[in-house]
């Protein structure tokens, strides 16, 4: 369980991921947040089963104070996907992505592929998704793609594509965790 100021009341709600047993339900698991004043539950929609999905812990994303839920619902043989979720009143909800990243922010990664998704510093607001790869073609590349948090979701604000790459450079491109950068309350491994 985490602790953290989710709904923007500035006392500490308490944060859950709870998990069904048994079966194979097409609802695996239910983000739960407990406020000062309700308990809010939120299905989670998954066919595979653990170690996912997996929360990942609190993340100031955006100017708002209140914090973000960052919970990984995919993780390939490579690739994981996180998504992020906030409590609005009464109700949890995900914050959609309009892009070509709608099925999540794609992090982690191996062999041909290494990605990772960060806050921008100092820009609230602005997330930044980096994909290494060498996968599209024989040669490197670095793909970012950077989101901008408006209203109640994440529109793609500008695409690079950077075909010249450093050694250091292809390092900081992997992402062991989503939103390391911006992460305030982080979950146990």
């Amino acid at each position: 369980m985490l602790r953290g100021d989710v709904d923007g009341d500035g006392a500490p709600d308490r944060i859950a991921l709870v998990r069904l047993r048994g079966g194979r339900a097409r609802c695996g698991a239910f983000l739960v947040v407990r406020t000062g004043s309700s308990t809010l539950a939120k299905p989670l929609a998954t066919d595979v089963g653990p170690p996912v999905p997996v929360l990942n812990g609190l993340a100031r994303i955006g100017s708002a104070p209140r914090l973000r839920v960052v919970i990984t619902t995919v993780e390939g043989a490579s690739t994981a996907f996180a998504h992020v979720f906030a409590v609005n009143g009464s109700r949890i909800l995900e914050l959609p992505i309009r892009g070509p990243d709608a099925g999540g922010f794609a992090y982690w990664g191996s062999v041909t592929h290494y990605g990772g998704v960060d806050c921008v510093k100092d820009r609230p607001g602005l997330i930044l998704e980096e994909t290494f790869s060498t996968l599209a073609s024989s040669r490197q590349q670095l793909y970012r793609n950077y989101y901008r948090l408006k209203g109640g979701r994440f529109e793609l604000a500008r695409k690079e594509v950077i075909k010249r790459i450093t050694h250091a450079l292809q390092r900081s491109s992997r992402g062991e965790e989503p939103f390391p950068g911006c992460m305030r309350v982080r979950a146990a491994s």
